[in-house]
Parts: C-alpha cells; sequence; structure tokens
C-alpha cells in the first residue's frame, strides 16, 4: 500500500514531519527548513535516514525493524556515528518511522544511502544552515 497518493502529497507529508534526534536524555527536533536549536547538529553535517517503507510503500513492522537493522549494521560496519532518530508524520494517515541521525556524512554519501535503502528521499543539513529535503528516487 502507497502511503501517498500523489508526488504533491508526498512532499508535503515529508515537509511537515518532525524528525527527532535522541541524543541521550536530550530529543533534539529536526523540521526541513528551519534550523536546529544549538546542539550536535550545529556541529556535524548531518542525515536523516530510515529504511522504512522503501519508495513509500507500506511494510509490516517487523519487515521495517529488520531493514532498520540492517541499515544500522551498515552504519556500525562504516564507523559511521550516529543516533537513533524518528520521523514524527504531522498527519494521521502515516505512523512514526523509526530511523538514524548520520553525523558527519556528506551529501552524496546521504545521497547514496539513501539510495541504498530504497527511500524517496534524506533530510540532509550543514552546521548552522537549514535542512533541505533530498529528493533520490523518482515519485
Amino acid at each position: 500500500m502507497t502511503i501517498s497518493t500523489t508526488p504533491v502529497e508526498l512532499a508535503r507529508a515529508y515537509e511537515q514531519t518532525r524528525y527527532e534526534v535522541y541524543a541521550g536524555e536530550n530529543t533534539l527536533m529536526v523540521k526541513v527548513g528551519e534550523i536546529p536549536c544549538e546542539s550536535i547538529l550545529s556541529t556535524y553535517p548531518f542525515c536523516f535516514i530510515t529504511a522504512s517503507n522503501p519508495r513509500s510503500e507500506k511494510l509490516s513492522v517487523r519487515e521495517n525493524a529488520r531493514r532498520n537493522g540492517q541499515l544500522r549494521s551498515w552504519l556500525i560496519t562504516h564507523a559511521m556515528k550516529f543516533l537513533p532518530a524518528a520521523a514524527i508524520p504531522s498527519g494521521s494517515d502515516w505512523e512514526p518511522e523509526a530511523g538514524f541521525c548520520v553525523l558527519g556524512i556528506s551529501r552524496q554519501d546521504s545521497v547514496d544511502l539513501g539510495r541504498a535503502f530504497e527511500q524517496n528521499a534524506i533530510v540532509y543539513g550543514l552546521p548552522l544552515n537549514r535542512p533541505e529535503l533530498i529528493w533520490i528516487m523518482a515519485s
């Protein structure tokens, strides 16, 4: 089942999503187009990525957990710095998606990682700049 039916709806959903990053006892909020508060995210380039629901095709909770486990293993194997994160949708037609905030990653590596895990888009940010939605797959 496709989560959103048109590219415009999908873009709107991604842009209205709140991306939470769990840094110890702190929860950092990231939104597309809004500079994050002073935090670790103002120190490193970062991307928010999930392996859940590839190409916005809804998968089971179990399958999404398996895919995110593969993503986590990939991040560990490649010695990437990362924090657990979640995409919290603004509407009720999406379920929250677990994912990761990868620190110190380049824009191109973020896109390549999103492509490898079959994502439509990733959120990418540079220190003290507005995070942006980067489209990877054609909708």
